[in-house]
C-alpha cells in the first residue's frame, strides 16, 4: 500500500498557475460543427423538428459575481433579443423564411439576477466571495424575470417548418455574442420521433470509490484531493441515438449547503482544472457520462446523504428536457484506499489536502460556463 500511495504522490503534483492555451471562439448555435474553412459550421436536424439552439450570452459584463455563487449584480436592465436579430433562408435560391423566438428553461434555472445600487456601479466591476451577502446588505431589487428574454437558451423556429434533404442558412446579430461562427449550414435529415416519458435513466456506474481526485481550484488552476468519487451513466432510447449530438443533459445535485433552500438541487459541473471545457448540456467526461464527489470525509464521520437527479433530452425537438426521479448515491459503500492513507499521500506529495471547497458544503471553485 506504502508504494502504491507513493506513486500516487509521484504522478499527482500540485498544479499551481494556469497557462490555457489560446483558441477562437466557436459558433453559439448549439450541436453545430466545424465544416472545413475558418467560420463554416454545419448543423445536421431532424426534419420534424423546431427549430435550431442558440445560446444568447449578456451583452456586457456582471458587475459583481463569484465563481460558486447562483446570485448575480448587473449595471443595468438588459434591452431584450427579438426575433428580428436572426435570420433563416433556403441554400437552394436564399429565399428568406420567416421565423419565431422562442425563450426555453434550461438547467436548473437556481442564478438569481440582481439590479446593482449606485454606490456599487460607483466601485466598478469586482469579485467577491459572498454575492449574497452584498444583496442583503444593499436591499438589491431582484431583475431575474426582467432578463429572462436578454440573454439564455433560445429556439429559433421556422414558421414554416424543414423539408427533409433541405439546407439553410442561418444567421445571427446579437450585440455581445461576436460574429465568428454567427453563420451556419442547417440540413434537415429524417425526421425523428421525440422520446416518451420516462425512456431516459440515470444510473450508477459501478459503486463509488475513494481515490486521488484533481479538482478546478481558483487562484490555483487545479488541486488533487483525496475523495469519494462515483461514476455516473445516462442510458438512452433509441430515438436519442438517432442524433446523438442533439443530446443535452445536466446533472443537478443535493446537499447541505449554506444558502441553499432545504431540498433543492443545483448543477455542480465537474472540472479537472481551470482550462478544462465542456459542451453546454454536456460533461468534460463525455457523451452521457458524469461524475458526483465530495472530499473524503474527516477520521470518524459518516458519508453524507447525498441525492443527483438527471435532466436530459432534445431541445431542438422538446420544450422541457426529461426530469429523472432522485438517486441516492451510496458514498458510503466506496472502496480503495482509506481517506486516512490518500490524505498521507497528498499531504507528502505537498498538494493541498482536504479541501471543504470540495466537501458537501460547497461547490467547486469553477465557473458555470460547460476526466477523471
Amino acid at each position: 500500500m506504502r508504494f502504491a500511495l507513493a506513486l500516487l504522490a509521484l504522478f499527482a503534483s500540485p498544479a499551481l498557475a494556469c497557462s490555457c492555451a489560446g483558441g477562437q471562439d466557436g459558433t453559439r448555435v448549439l450541436h453545430a460543427t466545424p465544416a472545413g474553412p475558418l467560420d463554416s459550421w454545419e448543423l445536421l436536424l431532424p426534419a420534424n423538428a423546431r427549430g435550431l439552439l442558440y445560446l444568447a450570452p449578456p451583452g456586457f459584463p456582471h458587475l459583481v459575481g463569484d465563481r460558486d455563487s447562483p446570485h448575480v449584480i448587473l449595471k443595468e436592465i438588459p434591452p431584450p433579443i427579438a426575433a428580428g436579430a436572426f435570420s433563416l433562408s433556403k441554400a437552394a435560391n436564399l429565399e428568406a423564411m420567416p421565423v419565431s423566438l422562442k425563450r426555453l428553461a434550461h438547467g436548473s434555472g437556481t442564478t438569481q439576477y440582481y439590479l446593482a445600487s449606485e454606490k456599487l456601479k460607483k466601485q466598478g466591476e469586482q469579485w467577491v466571495d459572498d454575492v449574497h451577502a452584498l444583496v442583503r446588505k444593499h436591499r438589491l431589487r431582484n431583475i431575474t424575470a426582467e432578463t429572462r428574454l436578454a440573454f439564455g437558451l433560445f429556439r429559433i423556429e421556422p414558421q414554416q417548418g424543414f423539408a427533409e434533404g433541405g439546407a439553410y442558412y442561418f444567421q445571427a446579430s446579437v450585440p455581445g455574442a461576436g460574429m465568428l461562427g454567427s453563420r451556419v449550414l442547417v440540413k434537415a435529415g429524417p425526421p425523428v420521433l421525440p422520446a416518451p416519458e420516462g425512456q431516459y435513466r440515470l444510473t450508477l456506474n459501478g459503486l463509488p470509490k475513494r481515490k486521488l481526485l484533481e479538482v478546478a481550484r481558483g487562484g490555483m488552476c487545479s488541486e488533487t484531493i483525496a475523495a469519494l468519487v462515483q461514476e455516473l451513466r445516462y442510458e438512452l432510447p433509441s430515438a436519442a441515438r438517432q442524433y446523438p449530438g442533439l443530446l443535452m443533459f445536466f446533472t443537478e445535485h443535493q446537499f447541505k449547503q449554506a444558502g441553499m433552500a432545504p431540498g433543492s438541487f443545483v448543477e455542480r459541473p465537474y472540472y479537472p482544472d481551470m482550462c478544462a471545457t465542456s459542451p453546454y448540456g454536456g460533461s468534460v467526461l463525455g457523451p452521457a457520462a458524469d461524475i458526483a464527489f465530495i472530499a473524503c470525509p474527516a477520521d470518524g464521520k459518516p458519508a453524507p446523504h447525498y441525492l443527483v437527479r438527471g435532466r436530459i433530452g432534445m431541445l431542438e425537438m422538446e420544450d422541457e428536457l426529461h426530469e429523472m426521479a432522485p438517486l441516492a448515491i451510496p458514498f458510503s459503500r466506496a472502496s480503495g484506499p482509506s481517506c486516512r492513507q490518500l490524505r498521507r499521500g497528498v499531504k507528502r506529495a505537498g498538494m493541498v489536502g482536504l479541501s471543504m471547497s470540495y466537501g458537501p458544503n460547497a461547490l467547486p471553485s469553477r465557473g458555470r460556463e460547460g476526466a477523471l
